[in-house]
């Protein structure tokens, strides 16, 4: 259960505990991996972060204190296991420096089909990466590269402190890009000057940083997360069978993969072939227990206004219901005014009236149901605090008119 969110003065956002546990608990890798009790939903993270704090405390808590909950946590799990979270800071110093820009979502190989600037022979940072580091020493030896160096260091910091991700890489470029020409412009001053070996030995020593910068350590986008990737990519730019084909092969790489399928059903649904569109939403709610109550819901749904099937669309409503799932009560009673079962539909509608009663389209329907239930006298009442509600509700007009 979440508090009500009210507006607090803070001098931060309160994630940034979050994002250190991200960074730093048992189950991190270096990279933006998240804990098992998280969603796959960035919508959804915060909020399970903090329920899942709030469940371990056993009260409630604000967004603040949640993110001062998990500081804490990732810092007593430091403290316990100081060799794991040694060899933790080590990858992530590692990573920091590895050719491969680790995504938020998206791959960068998996984008490169979808826009044209990866058409332009752009210098990368693993290209980059070797030539900076070697320019570190060269720098220090100068006042002016000194500020250069810490320019980079704060944020090499805090990538490590935190976890590694491209964008938050991305500011040190400029670091990187300064001290990559120190580096040059030495090996050319050397060169010109005749300093052969030393131009040999510094060739030598960025050959093997290359090596390490483009050594293998961050591994690539596993194939269903790389189809699921795509498949958001071509649904978001409207092409739906490319996004379905995506989305199929995800599927086959890992049938488990709830996103993927209730992606797929949307889009089947959009395509208007119900049936395929009910098998996947079906397969979701059996590997996706957090969702399972609205995919049912959904489901319900399909099966009474699609697929015709009335005692199983009340059947999957039920099962909603009894997962705790309040918005299936309205559904249930919509499909029960619909098929005409009134009394089953006013009996719901009657329980939702304190929860719903600012809803002009519920009491609507609330009105409608005391009509066709022959109730008068209380379906035109319902329809004034209709029209009270929404004057201009042409509906509610016109079934006072009637009655």
């Amino acid at each position: 259960m979440l508090v009500e969110r009210k507006p607090v003065l803070t001098l931060t956002t309160s994630s940034g505990g979050v994002n250190f546990f991200l960074g730093n608990n048992p189950e991190a890798n270096g990279y933006n991996a998240w804990p098992s009790f998280i969603r796959y939903s960035p919508e959804a993270m915060h909020d399970d972060f903090k329920n899942e704090a709030q469940n371990r405390l056993g009260r409630q808590i604000t967004d603040s204190q949640a993110s001062a909950y998990w500081f804490g946590e990732s810092v007593r799990w430091m403290v316990e296991n100081p060799k794991s979270a040694l060899r933790l800071i080590k990858n992530k110093s590692v990573y920091f420096w590895n050719a491969v820009e680790p995504p938020d979502n998206f791959m960068m190989d998996t984008v490169k089909k979808f826009t044209r600037i990866f058409r332009i022979p752009l210098i990368s940072w693993g290209m980059l990466a070797p030539f900076a580091v070697f320019g570190i020493g060269l720098a220090l030896k100068q006042k002016r590269g000194l500020l250069i160096v810490l320019y980079t260091a704060a944020y090499f910091f805090v990538n490590v402190l935190f976890y590694i991700l491209s964008r938050y890489r991305f500011p040190a470029s400029l670091g990187v890009i300064i001290l990559s020409a120190f580096c040059l412009v030495w090996v050319y001053d050397s060169f010109r000057e005749g300093k052969y070996r030393k131009v040999a030995a510094a060739c030598v020593i960025i050959s093997g940083l290359f090596m390490f910068v483009h050594r293998k350590v961050v591994q690539g986008e596993i194939e269903w997360s790389k189809h699921y990737s795509v498949g958001v990519i071509y649904m978001n730019t409207g092409y739906t069978d490319k996004a379905i084909e995506e989305y199929k092969k995800s599927i086959l790489h890992n049938p488990q993969f709830a996103p993927s399928r209730i992606n797929l059903g949307n889009l089947y649904l959009k395509k208007m072939e119900y049936g395929l569109a009910a098998e996947q939403f079906a397969a979701a709610a059996e590997y996706d227990k957090d969702n399972r109550p609205e995919i049912l819901r959904i489901l319900g749904e399909i099966h009474f206004y699609h697929l015709e099937d009335f005692q199983k669309s009340v059947e999957m409503l039920n099962d909603s219901i009894k997962l705790g799932h309040s918005a299936s009560y309205n559904s249930l009673a919509d499909i029960y005014q619909a098929a005409g079962k009134f009394g089953n539909a006013l009996e719901i509608y009657e329980k939702l009236y304190d929860a719903k009663k600012n809803d002009p389209d519920f009491l609507y329907k609330k009105g409608l149901s005391y009509y066709y239930n022959k109730q008068l006298d209380k379906a035109a009442k319902m329809f004034r605090e209709v029209l009270a509600l929404d004057p201009e509700h042409s509906d509610a007009k016109n079934a006072i008119g009637y009655i």
